[in-house]
């Protein structure tokens, strides 16, 4: 019964439960959209249309919800209906967008970002997907900066919500504007959601100017002012899972090995095939290594810009030494490894005191699990006790190869100290409070004894009942 209710409200016919006018259904579409029902509110909306066929604020409502609710079809037929009443419409023009873009359809995706734009500079959303999409590189890098001088434009007013302040500086550090992104945040700091999210920015941008004592300094801000609403007592069930991480793995090896690249497992990934069989239940992400020929070579961005099932940050640059993906839901960190005679290096830069680890020259081989050739480093036992120590082979949730690997090389302790909080401030966030203590507890810099002492709200009310 209750999903025939859902069908009938769905497909715009009577429903006696529902608000009587207009204003009231998309009043209430409204607030099914803050509440994450889009299928509720599509129906809202659609009876919301039978009552003012194309008035073009309910169409664009109706477009919206179609896209949250992942009927990129009937958004398109919505917005190509605005769009044939009003062709200037900017938010309808970046709904197609959209919607063809789920649809598959790249080019025409772009086309109808690129109309936005056109019709208003400051589009800024339409820009980032024009970042995300654009596969000629002068292009991206184009649509990347356009994204940041749209959001300060925006952030000029008074009225620009705290969201808009974060995806500014977001945006200002995609566009490798680091110091104006520093400036930025600094002047606007009570702009930020909160104090947590504001010290959490500046310590970032820090680091990517490598700064790394400041970005220490600020990150332990950013930790102690965490709200205690914003802890959880315990963490949710999140998308990774062995079989999830398998999947991305395949899809990121074949789109590689399409394009004659070699890579091979590394890190935790290859820790846990070796010693488990399969990727680590308790990880965070995948990690492949390749080694690189010379810099920008392979040419890794432009390969894994190209697919459509991979998103990557609007940061990344061809000629990094570091990517992180996502693939099917999936993190993948992509290590270019560099070799000479007496070592082989990797890390997340080149700048000076950031991590780096470096091993000992190692060759690769082959090895078959689930029903699948994998290259591993060879032999795989030297490069896991280089990287791990000695105990690898026993099970540490705690361990932090940014932080305690022996193989870290050349790194400045407010680097690894820069590490230890801001990972244990985003274990805090997800209530992983026994991951968060042990991370703090590795840091190379002396912290606050508080911060190192923070409990869940669950141990808080057992000891203060």
């Amino acid at each position: 019964m209750a999903a025939s209710g859902t069908t009938q409200a769905y497909e715009g016919r009577p429903d006696s439960r529902r608000p009587d006018g207009w204003a009231a259904l998309i009043r209430e579409g409204m607030q099914l959209m803050s509440a994450g029902m889009p299928l509720q509110a599509l129906a809202c909306f659609k009876s919301a249309a039978a009552l003012r066929p194309g008035h073009l604020r309910t169409l664009a409502a109706l477009g919206a919800a179609s896209l949250r609710a992942e009927l990129p079809g009937e958004a398109l037929q919505v917005f190509d209906a605005i769009l044939k009443s009003d062709p200037n419409n900017v938010e309808a023009w970046h709904g197609k967008g959209l919607a063809l873009s789920h649809l598959g359809d790249r080019g025409a995706a772009l086309a109808a970002f690129r109309s936005a734009v056109s019709g208003d500079v400051t589009a800024w959303a339409s820009w980032r997907s024009i970042a995300e999409l654009a596969l000629n590189e002068d292009e991206r890098i184009h649509a990347v900066q356009a994204t940041a001088e749209a959001l300060s434009h925006i952030c000029l007013s008074a009225a620009a919500s705290p969201r808009l302040h974060v995806k500014c500086s977001d945006a200002l550090v995609h566009a490798h504007r680091f110091q104006e992104a520093t400036d930025f945040i600094i002047k606007n700091r009570s702009r930020f959601p909160d104090e947590s999210t504001a010290y959490d920015r500046l310590a970032r941008t820090c680091y990517r100017l490598g700064d790394f004592r400041n970005a220490f300094t600020y990150m332990t801000e950013a930790l102690a002012r965490l709200s205690p609403g914003k802890i959880p007592a315990s963490p949710p069930k999140g998308p990774y899972s062995q079989d999830a991480a398998l999947r991305a793995l395949c899809e990121i090896g074949y789109v590689l090995e399409a394009h004659g690249v070699t890579f091979f497992l590394a890190a935790g990934t290859l820790l846990g095939f070796v010693r488990n069989g399969g990727p680590l239940a308790h990880d965070r992400d995948v990690d492949i290594g390749i080694f690189e020929e010379k810099p920008g070579v392979p040419d890794i961005a432009g390969i894994l810009r190209a697919h459509p099932a991979i998103v990557l940050p609007p940061s990344a640059r061809p000629g990094d030494h570091y990517f992180t993906v996502r693939c099917q839901g999936i993190a993948v960190d992509i290590f270019l490894h560099d070799r000479s005679h007496d070592a082989v290096s990797f890390g997340f830069s080149h700048t000076r005191g950031d991590i780096q680890w470096r091993l000992a020259p190692f060759g690769l081989t082959q090895a078959s699990f689930h029903g699948r050739n994998w290259l591993l480093p060879a032999p795989a036992s030297q490069y896991l006790s280089g990287l791990y120590g000695d105990t690898w082979q026993s099970p540490d949730l705690g361990f932090a190869s940014v932080i305690s690997s022996p193989a870290l090389w050349a790194v400045s302790p407010y680097t690894r100290a820069y590490y230890s909080v801001a990972r244990a401030r985003k274990y805090r966030m997800t209530g992983q409070h026994a991951k968060a203590n042990a991370l703090l507890a590795q840091s190379p810099i002396c912290l606050a004894p508080d911060l190192c002492l923070q409990t869940s709200p669950e141990d808080r009310e057992a000891k203060n009942p």
